[in-house]
């Protein structure tokens, strides 16, 4: 299960609305996380696509973001997520 950061989504949409493109309207599901507890900004939405998909956007993602710059997360349990 995959998530990205609230908040660097809403920055993306400002700044790189091309980068939009690999977040379809469907992708999410209605579910948020708080990822990052100790954060102010930890909130993050969940993708409702496959593991396999949702690999492959933070792929591609990595070739033009940095780690800071959009912050997507990984859980097994969906309880304790990391960042990747």
């Amino acid at each position: 299960m995959y998530a990205v950061n609230l908040g660097d989504l809403m920055t993306l949409k400002q700044i790189d609305p091309v980068g939009m493109v690999l977040f379809p309207p469907d992708i999410f599901s209605t579910e948020t996380v708080e990822a990052e507890r100790h954060r102010m900004d930890g909130s993050a939405q969940v993708l409702a696509c496959d593991d396999e998909r949702s690999a492959a956007i933070v792929a591609v993602l990595r070739t033009k973001y940095h780690r800071n710059q959009i912050r997507m997360y990984r859980s097994e349990t969906g309880k304790i997520w990391k960042r990747v």
